[in-house]
């Protein structure tokens, strides 16, 4: 078991065997989401021995297969349903963890909330508190969830053409001087 912490709230890892499911809740972990097809390999054991064992230790679990190659948007919208009603740490796996990765990243930037939209000042202060690296995590967060990517391009390509301007006057001031 190979765990990679993507945040503090979620990991993802490499195939679990039902017996990691004891030492994945001494280690805290509330959640299990398995992002794997069974029968997938001959090796791997099946969606319904993972969930005896996870409910035996304590763990809330979930099947949401993901072919290799083929993300859904129902893949998605399960899994963040999942994540947004967690209690507590999650451990998505499939065979290498890269799937359970993609669809937590998937999942993350294709969020929509009921929250309203970021407005102009906040997109503003997101952008210079990222440009000069005091960006906080929770804000950063809520620009994945409440922002458009778009948004955040165009505040940045200002950001950059002004403050390469500002650079230009202040240089050239300084050289006259």
């Amino acid at each position: 078991m190979k765990i990679s912490n993507l945040n503090e709230y979620f990991s993802v890892s490499d195939q679990l065997r039902p017996e990691d499911m004891a030492a994945l809740a001494g280690m805290g972990i509330k959640t299990v989401v398995n992002n794997r097809p069974d029968n997938e390999s001959a090796d791997q054991p099946t969606s319904e021995q993972l969930a005896a064992a996870a409910k035996a230790s304590g763990i809330s679990y979930h099947h949401i297969p993901v072919v290799p190659g083929n993300l859904t948007a129902d893949a998605v919208q399960r899994f963040r349903q999942v994540v947004d009603n967690a209690d507590g740490p999650i451990l998505a796996f499939c065979r290498s963890g890269q799937r359970s990765a993609g669809l937590f990243q998937a999942s993350a930037f294709g969020a929509k909330t009921d929250e309203e939209p970021l407005n102009f000042l906040q997109i503003v202060g997101s952008t210079l508190a990222a440009a000069i690296g005091v960006q906080s995590r929770k804000k950063m967060e809520r620009d994945l969830t409440r922002g458009e990517l778009v948004q955040f391009v165009i505040a940045g390509v200002i950001f950059t053409v002004l403050f390469v301007a500002g650079m230009i006057t202040f240089v050239s001031y300084v050289a006259q001087a």
